[in-house]
């Protein structure tokens, strides 16, 4: 599974918009731990939502949301002033 079985991507793309650099600081190591698919392709940083198969529609889109849930309150969790993570 090097490149991830999912078609849906979180995509940070490079620029001082996606912050890739930024974003690959926070996300890395939570990624690594949980098995998430996360790489950088050209300039871009890329994180992989998981799909459900085989399962209820509303079941495969809450895993979604809750993925996504996830990814932000990872990003959410560093200091604004600093990007850092918050050690409170």
């Amino acid at each position: 599974r090097k490149h991830g079985g999912t078609p849906l991507w979180l995509l940070f793309p490079s620029g001082a918009w996606g912050r890739p650099t930024e974003v690959r600081t926070l996300l890395e190591p939570w990624a690594e731990r949980n098995g998430v698919c996360a790489e950088w392709r050209g300039g871009d940083y890329v994180v992989a939502v998981d799909i459900e198969t085989g399962e209820e529609r509303d079941q495969v889109v809450r895993g979604i949301v809750d993925q996504l849930k996830t990814v932000g309150n990872v990003l959410a969790s560093a200091t604004p002033e600093t990007g850092a993570p918050d050690a409170t």
